[in-house]
């Protein structure tokens, strides 16, 4: 099913939806009401396309549930991911500012519902509350401030610690606590996890096996346990 097939509810958010995701937490119960009905829930199953990088800029997206794989094609055609997002996690904020082409695509990794506000009605509802506006270009930059991190990371840091720090992310993020250490519950090829520290698989895979021996993560199928949280911000150079 494409982005075209995708099921539509055309009615309004419930407003209690809004105050669970931190884009938003900040907007007074009148923001929160008006804004509501500006969003629409569209649902997608896994593997769907809900843009294509290159596709006009039109709408932001906000995930209610299940993840969404943001992916660029690198020179030669292939498809890169670049990080997967969950719950309350939002995409597409770029096209909101500058209206320009998709710089990436959008693809979600299992059965998916967003939220989805248009370009126009966000314009119109800055244009009315001022404050909000503000506090939402806030949270916008420090997700370009994180964005500044990660190329910073990628020309400055080991192999080492830039896989450590992702690694660390997706414990943030997708951690399940379990007798052992902390289980990443997403599921993620090699491949995927090299595009997102910027490295070869081989590499990934080279670091992965040296940590395995310090006891720090443990593999099982595709997915990751952390045995050692310690030692693995030791590793990315973080403070314990």
């Amino acid at each position: 099913m494409s982005r075209l097939t995708a099921q539509i509810n055309p009615s309004g958010v419930d407003p209690e939806e809004l105050r669970r995701i931190p884009l938003f937490a900040a907007l007074t119960p009148g923001q929160i009401l008006d804004l509501s009905q500006m969003l629409r829930k569209r649902k997608y199953s896994s593997g769907d396309v809900i843009f294509h990088q290159g596709d006009e800029g039109e709408s932001f997206y906000i995930i209610e549930g299940g993840s969404v794989r943001i992916t660029q094609l690198s020179e030669d055609g292939r498809e890169l991911t670049l990080i997967v997002l969950r719950d309350g996690d939002f995409f597409g904020d770029m096209s909101l500012l500058d209206g320009d082409p998709r710089s990436a695509s959008a693809i979600t990794a299992e059965d998916t519902e967003v939220l989805m506000l248009f370009r126009d009605d966000f314009m119109n509802f800055i244009i009315r509350y001022p404050p909000a506006s503000l506090e939402i270009l806030r949270v916008l930059s420090l997700r370009l401030r994180r964005m500044d991190e990660v190329l910073g990371e990628a020309i400055f840091q080991t192999a080492a610690v830039r896989l450590a720090r992702r690694l660390m992310e997706l414990m943030a993020i997708y951690g399940q606590a379990m007798d052992e250490g902390t289980l990443l519950n997403v599921v993620l090829t090699q491949t995927q996890l090299a595009e997102m520290v910027g490295l070869t698989r081989v590499t990934v895979n080279k670091e992965l096996a040296q940590m395995e021996e310090m006891g720090v993560p443990k593999r099982i199928k595709r997915k990751i346990v952390i045995l050692d949280e310690e030692h693995l911000k030791r590793l990315a150079l973080v403070a314990a």
